[in-house]
């Protein structure tokens, strides 16, 4: 099974989610990476149209429209958060590593002060990763 496959069976998390909190917003000029990252992601226009339910999300508006591009990151942020913050099992596989290392490699406890804590839950942001422009698209999950 592709990779992409296997994080999406792991997590839950569609690629469109991925590809949208991916998507370069914030200057113009970065608006040409947005068409790589569909291939990088595995997702393509027709994916984001039917995903979204609009065929306001074109090849044009992607390369064009911050205002688009950036109600596409928001939403997929806020839904990539949504399906984290409703999902005890996720989030055991998150910040934990349940599921995915074997004993003793995943984490239950860490320590904080010079005391031993539970590890559970974290308020996180979720972000990319540093490898965005060059090819290396990733989704990153930043303590806050």
């Amino acid at each position: 099974m592709p990779q992409q496959k296997r994080l999406k069976a792991l997590t839950g998390i569609e690629l469109c989610l991925r590809y949208g909190a991916s998507i370069f917003c914030k200057n113009s000029s970065e608006l040409h990476f947005n068409i790589p990252l569909l291939e990088g992601w595995h997702v393509t226009i027709e994916d984001l149209q039917d995903y979204f339910d609009t065929e306001l999300i074109n090849e044009q508006s992607l390369v064009s429209s911050l205002e688009i591009c950036k109600d596409i990151k928001d939403k997929c942020i806020e839904r990539i958060k949504t399906t984290i913050d409703g999902s005890p099992r996720l989030q055991s596989i998150i910040f934990n590593g349940k599921d995915i290392y074997d004993e003793p490699y995943s984490a239950f406890f860490f320590m904080q002060n010079n005391l031993i804590r539970t590890l559970g839950y974290i308020p996180y942001s979720v972000t990319t990763g540093s490898g965005r422009s060059h090819g290396q698209y990733s989704i990153v999950l930043k303590p806050r």
